[in-house]
């Protein structure tokens, strides 16, 4: 939409609301134009594809699915005539009001995305012409990942690619290929956005050219949605707000826009923040009067006709265990010895069944909520609560209707026998998890009024470590993973709790996981229709990058296949360890997630072949419907017929209540991130120990002991340059080689704190536990500023040759000692300017293969330099050679690593003065030629003969020789020239005059041109 036409996006609004849906001919334009994507493949489509399932409209009409199941025989695109005849007279009986109108009633499968029309105005299954209906999600950085209504694997969009799409929304995609991070993932384009998700969106409220913007909370949804002017008067920016969204396929506009509904406020508070939360995640608030009058119609008090047919269980010592601030108690425990010398161990589970009827209001706004949402400071139940907290919930001192399993089992945990049957019961006490943990460990005994089952509480605690010890022994896995509790008081105050595991916790859940396990297995045998908790094992690629990821830390799974059992041995190898939270983590993040079904897979995570939820009807509508599935089959009254009903259902019913599970779990951690936040907020600048949760490229994520988590950039880890490496999961310092890994213990400084975008930035306080750090390497230019202040305290001198006394010491062994075959005899010393052809052609060679093999030879360290003249005493000058000297050009390497750097003082005079020479004043010889040392004078430093002695003591300038130590290669180059150098000793041994050099100029200058080139163009000076 222009900005220009915003003043008139009010009028259009009014026509969206007089018309929400947009007429015949506009949706039939819309799909010609997703067709026009598939047309190639509408062509080629054959009956092969023609089993492929479709994923039928929720509450479709037997007249679409009749539809669909005939365009699934034809195998084939077909107009609208030739479909109509393709029906028999049954068919179209069938069909009932649409016989007549069977075009509008493909235009209804088609705008559902169930039907494709093509630009020839025929119509066909998208499965048959290539595409893929499913649900969209985006991500913050502009992909998104399609996941098919028919199952299978995600789809990746990328970028570009997504037609605008949002999070929830049902699209068409066309495959193409293979895409992602890694390049292994189907990929698509969507071709069209079938149906919107998102009706209101919450975000705060900007101005930009005189236009209102309102910027999404959610980072998902990147652009800003301009808003129309009704409602904004005198709002500062800032604002949080409700707004309602106006798409393109309704309004025919060219992007979406937006109408204020609700303005929350204008401050940062728990509060407005939570009312975000509730409308961002389309969670439901208040209940509907009509649920609230049928609710608040059920009776307090039971009638006496509603225990017939009951086992009454008023007189049994049975009690509950739940949290100090639980309100709705759903479930209750007993355990009685039998005379055998076993126990019948009894979980009556709240009857919800018996007030909630299937098809009224209160059935559907239970099952449109599908779960109780515990937000931090606020719970959305499933129920009213009249019911969850009142009639339902299982009080002490009060009768309540229930749905009983008596599993009787021995010492050994081993099921002998199961009753299911509906019952009556009255509690005894109401217990806490703090008041049964303190009586297992042996530090309290239970209140007074609960004095009378401690004899039965010391029983179950016993049976259920017995139970316990059998599943684990099963393969069933037993992560420790850090739990938190957010506790915001009525006054605002927020305490994060950390959750311990306890042996309380552990009873409940065991006598929980065994009933659940019974039932469902009841069901298999009884033939009856449920929704299943099922976990699928690990894909492969999951399994793999978990494989590789643990291997990094040095651990491995038995076997190589994705069982319990070798998850479980992976646990046991890091129990009580440091890496134990993080190996957790990983674990978990490569199995699938756990939903609803209405087939039995099994379960995974806890090793069961069939599982189901039975006891959580308050809060879970799967398991309101397994108490309605069980209580029918026991009393008679489940007929074929409604078996199929249910059967029908079962599969839209587990998506959705997957789903919303899934949304409630998102917006519990979305709001429990900002109020973690809001501590970091309180907590600003200060430090606390944590450990490593995550590494990318970017930098660290950190875990804290209560749970908070934040990121630590890698530019805030600043004792050195980090780098990423991905195969090892890993950030490793270039110098110091310290190494970031998931599950380092590290410390802390919070630096900043951003609660409305749930951001918390760390900073690196110390270093972390088990990781020795070598003292940080200076820069670049730390090491060249150390390096010239070093030499500046040089005192300059030219290079001169040892004398005679210390040349004769270093060459009477090596006379002494006989020449080898094929290799050089004693140097003599180069021939200087006077050399014949013969002599130049080798210096030239020399200094060129010097050059080409500097940079692969490590420098030496240190060179010693021989001070003052005729013998005076050494100088013995020391150059530490930089960490990375040996990457720098080889012209200034060799410079630096012996004699400093270049300057002016030290470059040679032009030609004609001197030949080339470089003579200081006080008339001493130099050691320089052409502004570089002389490669013979390096080559003949240690093994010098009697001859190079006289020459030098005759007083030839450019016969003396450099001292220093001979390189490798050095040596290596004299041994091929060893005959050439015997077959003329006389020329290696004659001192050179001042004339001879004069006559030698020229090629000095060209060999001083060959050096400046290597230097990188350094010109001539002087």
């Amino acid at each position: 939409m222009a900005a220009s036409d915003v003043d008139g996006v009010a009028a259009r609004v009014a026509r969206v609301k007089s018309a929400p849906r947009r007429t015949k001919k506009q949706r039939q334009q819309d799909e010609l134009a997703a067709a026009s994507a598939a047309e190639v493949e509408t062509e080629n489509a054959t009956s092969d594809n023609s089993d492929a399932e479709t994923e039928e409209a929720p509450d479709a009409h037997p007249a679409q699915s009749l539809v669909v199941e005939q365009l699934r025989k034809l195998g084939r695109p077909v107009h609208i005539r030739d479909f109509e005849r393709s029906f028999t007279r049954q068919g179209r009986e069938k069909l009932g009001q649409y016989s007549g109108d069977l075009s509008g009633l493909m235009d209804e499968l088609v705008h559902a995305g169930l039907v494709i029309q093509t630009r020839k105005r025929t119509y066909g299954l998208p499965e048959a012409m290539n595409l893929v209906r499913g649900r969209f999600q985006a991500s913050k950085s502009g992909f998104g990942f399609v996941v098919p209504d028919s199952g299978g694997d995600d789809y990746y969009i990328p970028e570009g690619s997504t037609m605008e799409a949002w999070t929830g929304d049902t699209v068409l995609i066309r495959p193409e290929g293979r895409g992602g991070r890694r390049g292994d993932s189907p990929a698509g384009v969507v071709v069209r956005v079938v149906e919107r998700s998102s009706v209101q969106l919450v975000g705060s409220l900007e101005h930009s050219h005189g236009y209102a913007f309102l910027k999404p909370d959610d980072a998902r949804n990147r652009n800003r949605i301009m808003l129309v002017p009704e409602g904004l008067e005198g709002l500062p920016d800032g604002a949080r707000m409700v707004t309602k969204l106006f798409w393109p396929e309704e309004t025919g506009e060219d992007e979406v826009y937006g109408q204020v509904l609700k303005v929350l406020g204008n401050e940062d508070d728990p509060e407005t923040e939570t009312q975000a939360v509730i409308i961002k995640y389309g969670l439901r608030g208040d209940f509907p009067d009509e649920v609230l009058e049928e609710a608040e119609a059920i009776p307090a008090r039971i009638p006496e006709a509603a225990l017939s047919g009951r086992l009454d269980l008023r007189n049994y010592n049975i009690f509950t265990v739940d949290g100090r601030d639980a309100k709705d108690f759903d479930d209750a425990i007993h355990i009685q010895p039998t005379p055998e010398g076993n126990f019948v161990v009894g979980v009556h589970i709240a009857d919800v069944s018996h007030y909630v009827k299937a098809g009224q209001p209160l059935d559907d706004e239970a099952y449109a909520r599908a779960t109780s949402v515990y937000l931090p400071g606020q719970v959305l139940p499933m129920l009213p609560e009249h019911l969850s907290n009142g009639v339902c919930s299982l009080v002490p001192d009060e009768d309540r209707l229930t749905l009983s399993a008596l599993i009787e089992i021995n010492l050994g945990g081993d099921i002998l026998g199961v009753q299911l049957t509906p019952s009556v019961i009255r509690s005894k006490a109401r217990l806490t998890y703090d008041e049964v943990q303190a009586y297992s460990e042996a530090v309290a005994t239970l209140p007074e009024q609960a004095r009378a089952l401690e004899g039965d509480l010391h029983l179950l605690l016993k049976i259920t470590s017995r139970l316990r010890q059998r599943r684990l022994r099963e393969g069933a896995l037993d992560f420790k993973m850090r739990e938190v509790k957010v506790d915001v008081g009525k006054d605002g105050h927020l305490e994060l709790v950390p959750v311990r595991e306890e042996t309380a916790r552990g009873m409940i859940e065991d006598l929980m996981l065994l009933a659940n396990k019974v039932v469902a297995r009841a069901l298999l045998e009884r033939n009856v229709p449920g929704l299943y908790r099922i976990h699928e094992e690990p894909t492969l690629a999951r399994f793999q990058d978990v494989s590789s990821a643990i291997g990094r830390l040095g651990l491995a799974f038995p076997g190589n296949e994705p069982t319990p059992q070798a998850y479980q041995a992976v646990l046991k190898q890091v129990r009580g360890t440091g890496q134990e939270t993080a190996v957790n983590t990983l674990l978990l993040r490569s199995m699938q997630q756990a939903k609803y079904a209405g087939e039995n897979l099994g379960h995974f995570g806890l090793a069961f072949d069939e599982y189901l939820h039975f006891t959580s009807p308050i809060r879970r509508y799967p398991d309101l419907l397994v108490h309605r599935m069980l209580k029918a089959s026991l009393s008679g009254e489940l007929s074929d017929r409604l078996k199929a009903d249910v059967n029908g259902r079962l599969s839209e019913m587990g998506r959705h209540t997957s789903e919303r599970e899934r949304t409630a779990s998102e917006a519990e951690r979305d709001l429990t991130k900002y109020y973690q936040a809001k501590w970091a907020q309180e907590n600003l600048d200060g430090v606390f120990p944590g450990y490593v949760s995550g590494v990318i490229a970017s930098g660290l994520f950190v875990a804290l002991e209560n749970g908070v988590e934040g990121r630590i950039h890698i530019s805030n880890l600043d004792d050195d340059y980090y780098l990423y490496i991905e195969e090892a999961g890993i950030l490793k310092g270039k110098t110091s080689g310290k190494v970031f890994r998931v599950g380092e213990n590290i410390t802390i400084r919070i630096t900043q704190v951003n609660p409305l975008a749930r951001q918390i930035e760390f900073s690196q306080e110390s270093n972390m536990d088990g990781n020795e750090v070598r003292p940080r390497a200076r820069r670049g230019g730390d090491r060249e500023s150390s390096k010239r202040e070093k030499l500046s305290t040089m005192v300059p001198s030219v290079p001169v040759a040892r004398t005679s006394q210390e040349e004769q010491q270093q060459a009477a062994p090596n006379a002494s000692r006989p020449p080898r075959t094929g290799s050089a005899r004693p140097d003599t010393g180069k021939p200087d300017a006077g050399n014949t052809d013969t002599g130049k052609t080798e210096t030239g060679r020399s200094e060129a293969r010097q050059a080409r093999t500097g940079a692969e030879r490590p420098a030496q360290r240190s060179a010693s330099l021989s001070g003052g003249l005729g013998g005076g005493k050494r100088r013995i000058i020391t150059l530490d050679r930089p960490r990375n000297e040996h990457l720098r050009p080889v012209n200034v390497t060799v410079q630096r690593m012996y004699f400093g750097d270049w300057t002016l003082d030290n470059m040679p005079p032009e030609d004609g003065q001197g030949g080339g020479n470089y003579q200081r004043s006080g008339g001493g010889s130099g050691g320089f030629r052409g502004g570089r040392p002389q490669q013979g004078s390096a080559r003949s430093s240690e093994r010098q003969t009697g001859e190079r002695q006289t020459s030098e003591r005759t007083g030839g300038s450019a016969g003396r020789a450099q001292s220093g130590q001979p390189r490798d290669g050095q040596s290596r180059g004299q041994e091929g020239r060893a005959p050439r150098q015997q077959a003329a000793p006389a020329q290696t041994s004659v001192a050179v005059t001042a004339s001879s050099e004069g006559a030698d100029s020229a090629d000095a200058s060209k060999r001083r041109r060959r050096r400046r080139g290597r230097r990188g163009g350094n010109g001539a000076t002087g």
